[in-house]
């Protein structure tokens, strides 16, 4: 009568009946009755809102017994209660049961957990290959293939399927819904806000803001989903749209593994973000967006901008539409990108000049096509004469790229408003983005008049240039131009001299070097560097030892210095040797002499630093950047009496004999803290760089060097210093294992894990406290270390190539994890997650009824769950491990040949997790049951 009111949707009138019904079950001891109206009262019950519904049919499941059919409706129950992840976990502890699988939900369930996770061929599958024999199962069946179809955009199946569920046994006010809901679906319609007001309390505010996001009520959508975060079974979810709205960090949500639906949604908005930023390119982009199956939006761009070679047509019907809404400025955008990288510059101009005269450009897009205009006009080595009525004008009235593009149109040095064109040229130079292309007219301006005077003042302005990646070549040619006009003119070495630095030779090019050979800038290193004819030479080297410390090279700034202090009585100290007379001015003329002396000391510990930076440091890498940090360093080299024996192999060049004394200087247990610090910094970038150069293998011992050099520094160093320092280093190490790992290069990374794991011993010998220390840190950066490679296993898991009927790549994610393994052998954590991970692989085996593949496995990775036991036979506890155990033994018990083989490890599988009821239902069937006696059947029944 209960369930009757039920169909003809009166939960009202249901539940008096079905509570009635199931005080008859209990009374009666009927199980099978109780279980089922216990189920079909509280399936009511939630319809009517009660909360205590589920706790209710929870305490009733207790005295069931371990009922299949009743820990089924269990799981159905909390999916209808909302509490979605749980309802997933109870299902996946219990759906090997083959009992329990084997019911008439089970499919259903099965469908459901599928459908989460928007596998929708598997759980179309499932529901397929079901034949229930339970009416409304049926119809929910028929439902959710409705659900799939329509998703598919399968309109004429799913409406059929909706007409066949009709026809059976279910209220047709939910049948009426579920067509509304599929038909929407079919036509694309957002939930309205009707909708949401009638949809379960638990997914109302996650729709509401769903709804005020379509709808671009930011504010309002925003104060939902936060709402929604109560709820656990749409806080991803609602998570995803606050990082839609830029509330929320996408990364974070992508950490807390949300399901492959939202995983695959926040790669690529990561990616798109990434993209949008130019830190990756459009095939990373695109390859990203083809995983989501979304973002049709800028999947086109990235595609568009993937092309190597377009031509100008396929550019301008990608700009073809109006740039009135976002995804028509997008595509313009990514037109203007395409037409100025990979159009040639003849074809690029024509189709920027036509885009200036379209209408429905925005301010902000028409002055980027003038910009775009400009940068052409001014890098073309033969620019069009611009016309004076170019569209760009209408870019932004009195802007400065306007303002400029109407200078350089009007540059001409003979003309007689010459002045106030400068003045106007000048007033640009206010705008920081403007000031360097500013600076470059009003060189070639100045070129064209020959003016040398007006050209260097500007070389001298070094600053305006610093905003130019690169010098335009109209500049380059008009200086070589004027260079070439007056080679003997003084100023060039000044000005070209500070000028030509400001950029990476590499960029400047042949011109570039022209130019420096023109001024006579081009000369070998300091040490054979001749003053150039007529120059006096202490000028001349002073500058150039000025020159070389701009460059942080303090051993060439000596080697010109000390030519310079050699020079006396107006003669070349070498001149005589060479038999030429001097022709240079004598030292004590240079009023600066003073100051040279004074600081010459200065400069000798600089180069005495570079040196010992380059000592430490790889075949041809440069101790230039680490010499500046590195002078104290030789200071506190000069106050140790033992320091002293590497500064003077360093004085005379040894390179290899100051190597090997700084080594064993390293290893010293005297070692001031002061000096150790600098050592350990020294020998920590050494080893890096060597990492670099994958050269893992010498990078070994300066890694030892440098540890040895912490510890003598943490031996006197305060707590708080000891802390921050010893984190950041174990921070960084663990961060190079997973990277080196990841990459497979196993033996390097087994470097680093014994580097670390000897350190509490190593730290010992110095202070017992920091060995304590140490030792605490290092057990937890173990954890840590395996925490976070674990997760990178699940991503290569998740993302990797799946096959047909499996849930993750298994082969991959194994492979990963045995690396890290081969390193921790005996971490229970790493163990009992390889295990867990087989258990998956097995089931679906399983179901893919493919025995021969099963036994493969399960023999290939049984050593590792032996290890894993032995693990656990030594520390009790660690329920999970032991429950992946009872598994693994349950799959070893059922592929066992022999009976009693059998037995013995299904009672193995007990033995490691007594609650594992689907071994025990395995054993039940392979045992005969115990003799009935008082002690164990009192009332004359077998216990269940």
């Amino acid at each position: 009568l209960g369930w009757l009111h039920w169909l003809k949707d009166e939960p009202a009138a249901a539940e008096p009946l079905l509570a009635q019904a199931m005080s008859r079950g209990r009374e009666d001891n009927a199980i099978e009755a109780l279980a089922e109206s216990a189920y079909w009262c509280a399936r009511v019950r939630l319809l009517l809102g009660r909360g205590e519904a589920l706790a209710e049919f929870e305490s009733v499941l207790r005295t069931l017994g371990g009922s299949p059919r009743a820990t089924a409706w269990f799981v159905d129950l909390l999916g209808r209660a909302g509490r979605v992840d749980r309802a997933e976990q109870v299902w996946k502890s219990v759906r090997g049961n083959r009992r329990v699988a084997g019911c008439i939900e089970g499919p259903l369930l099965e469908a459901r957990m599928l459908l989460r996770r928007g596998e929708l061929t598997p759980a179309e599958r499932v529901l397929s290959e079901a034949a229930p024999t339970s009416g409304v199962v049926w119809v929910e069946r028929l439902l959710l293939l409705a659900w799939i179809a329509a998703s598919q955009k399968q309109s004429d199946k799913a409406r059929e399927l909706l007409r066949q569920a009709s026809e059976g046994p279910y209220p047709a006010a939910a049948l009426r819904t579920w067509t509304a809901r599929v038909e929407q679906r079919l036509r694309g319609e957002p939930d309205s806000e009707e909708d949401a007001e009638r949809a379960p309390a638990a997914l109302r505010d996650f729709l509401k803001g769903q709804q005020a996001r379509r709808e671009g009520r930011a504010e309002e959508a925003s104060a939902a989903y936060r709402a929604a975060l109560e709820c656990a079974t749409v806080q991803p979810f609602a998570r995803y749209g606050l990082a839609c709205l830029g509330q929320e960090d996408v990364a974070g949500l992508l950490a807390s593994q949300p399901g492959l639906f939202l995983a695959v949604r926040c790669r690529a908005r990561l990616a798109v973000e990434r993209f949008r930023r130019r830190e990756a390119t459009a095939a990373e982009c695109l390859d990203a967006l083809q995983q989501a199956a979304v973002s049709e939006h800028f999947r086109r761009f990235a595609a568009a901008l993937q092309q190597r070679q377009p031509d100008a047509a396929t550019v301008r019907e990608l700009a073809a539409n109006l740039c009135t809404d976002a995804a028509g400025r997008n595509a313009f955008r990514a037109a203007l990108e395409l037409a100025v990288r990979r159009l040639p510059a003849s074809e690029a101009r024509a189709v920027l000049l036509e885009w200036s005269n379209r209408a429905d450009l925005t301010d902000d897009l028409r002055e980027l096509v003038g910009q775009q205009q400009l940068r052409l006009l001014l890098t073309d080595d033969q620019p069009a004469a611009p016309a004076r009525d170019n569209p760009l004008l209408v870019l932004r009235p009195g802007g400065a790229a306007v303002r400029l593009w109407q200078a350089a149109q009007r540059l001409d040095p003979q003309c007689a408003e010459a002045e106030p064109w400068r003045e106007e040229v000048r007033q640009l130079r206010a705008q920081s983005r403007w000031k360097g292309l500013a600076e470059a007219l009003l060189l070639q301006e100045a070129a064209q008049r020959g003016d040398v005077s007006a050209v260097l003042a500007l070389l001298e302005e070094v600053d305006a240039w610093r905003g130019l990646r690169t010098p335009p070549r109209f500049v380059m040619r008009a200086l070589a131009s004027i260079v070439t006009a007056q080679p003997q003119h003084p100023g060039w070495r000044r000005g070209l001299s500070r000028w030509l630095p400001l950029w990476d030779p590499a960029t400047l090019g042949t011109e570039g070097a022209n130019l420096a050979t023109l001024a006579g800038l081009t000369t070998p290193r300091g040490d054979t560097a001749e003053p150039p004819p007529g120059v006096p030479a202490v000028p001349w080297l002073l500058h150039q030892a000025a020159r070389a410390l701009g460059r942080e090279d303090a051993i060439e700034a000596l080697a010109f210095i000390r030519r310079a202090l050699a020079l006396d009585g107006g003669r070349d100290a070498r001149a005589p040797e060479r038999g030429r007379p001097a022709r240079h001015l004598e030292w004590a003329s240079v009023p600066e002499a003073r100051l040279v002396r004074e600081a010459l000391p200065e400069i000798e510990r600089r180069a005495r630093a570079q040196s010992l930076a380059a000592i430490a440091l790889p075949d041809g890498e440069s101790g230039r950047t680490s010499a500046a940090v590195l002078v104290d360093a030789v200071a506190a080299l000069t106050e140790w009496p033992d320091g002293a024996a590497v500064l003077d192999t360093l004085t005379n060049g040894e390179r290899a004999a100051a190597r090997a004394c700084l080594d064993a200087l390293c290893e010293r247990p005297d070692l001031p803290p002061r000096l150790a610090h600098h050592l350990a910094l020294l020998m920590q970038r050494a080893a890096r760089l060597r990492e670099d150069q994958e050269d893992a293998a010498n990078a070994e011992p300066d890694w030892r060097r440098a540890w040895a050099c912490w510890l003598r520094f943490f031996a006197t160093a305060d707590d708080e210093a000891r802390r921050i320092v010893l984190d950041f280093l174990l921070e960084q190490h663990r961060h190079r294992l997973n990277d080196l790992l990841a990459r497979s290069a196993v033996d390097a990374a087994r470097r680093h894990w014994n580097l670390v794991r000897e350190l509490p011993a190593r730290a010992g010998t110095v202070a017992e406290s920091l060995g304590r220390d140490l030792a605490e840190r290092v057990e937890r950066f173990r954890e840590e270390l395996a925490t976070e490679y674990l997760l990178t296993t699940r991503e290569a898991m998740r993302y990797g190539s799946i096959p047909e009927g499996w849930r993750a790549d298994y082969e991959k994610g194994l492979s990963y994890l045995r690396r890290l393994l081969s390193l921790d052998r005996d971490n229970p954590r790493l163990l009992a997650a390889l295990v867990e991970i087989c258990n998956d692989w097995f089931l679906d085996l399983y179901h893919l009824s493919d025995p021969p593949g099963l036994r493969a496995q399960v023999e290939r990775f049984t050593p590792f769950a032996l290890q894993l036991a032995r693990r656990i036979d030594e520390r009790p506890g660690d329920l999970s491990a032991r429950a992946a155990l009872a598994d693994f033994w349950k799959f070893r018990g059922f592929l066992a040949a022999d009976r009693q083989q059998k037995v013995g490890l299904y009672r193995e599988a007990l033995r490691f997790n007594p609650s594992n009821s689907n071994v025990r239902d395995l054993l039940a069937e392979l045992e005969p049951p115990p003799p009935r006696t008082k002690e164990n059947d009192a009332d004359g029944r077998q216990p269940v």
